[in-house]
């Protein structure tokens, strides 16, 4: 008996450390991929783009797209069915859900907010947050472009 209880005690702990990692792994968990310029991407489907179905106005099949011209990359969010917030005070890796709230997110690209007097800008001295037209809130990262190639970045699903 003593040993029966010793091995359920044993398997219990297994199980419950386990989960933790697993909680651990997907709070952490990012994903990076490269899109060429102008194409949209949707962050639910992992799907890009380069012709979203313009017959609906605005669009709710994408979340996220990259212009580019002389000074390099910009980084645009679904206007009509997204939003996006600016993070200067916290690192792709440390922003988390509860961070969330923290932050203004722009509805429209001329939103007279302050905090979104940014945009349009180089997406190289900020992270960005995104809600989606799931309610799925993002941390995108830009990391690099290459005219030819197109923009890296990584993202994660934080809530």
């Amino acid at each position: 008996m003593k040993n029966l209880l010793l091995l359920l005690t044993v398997s219990l702990l297994i199980s419950c450390s386990k989960e933790d990692e697993t909680a651990m792994d997907v709070q952490d968990a990012f994903s990076s991929v490269t899109v060429q310029f102008q194409t949209y991407f949707d962050f639910e489907t992992q799907m890009s783009f380069t012709d979203p179905d313009f017959d609906i106005d605005p669009n709710p099949n994408y979340d996220l797209t990259f212009a580019y011209n002389n000074s390099g990359s910009f980084m645009f969010w679904n206007e009509g069915f997204s939003s996006m917030a600016f993070v200067y005070d916290k690192s792709f890796t440390d922003l988390s859900f509860p961070n969330v709230s923290n932050y203004y997110f722009c509805e429209q690209f001329d939103d007279d907010n302050p905090a979104c007097i940014d945009f349009p800008a180089l997406p190289i001295n900020f992270v960005a947050l995104f809600k989606t037209n799931d309610g799925n809130y993002y941390a995108v990262e830009y990391i690099s472009e290459d005219r030819d190639e197109g923009v890296t970045f990584r993202y994660k699903l934080l809530n």
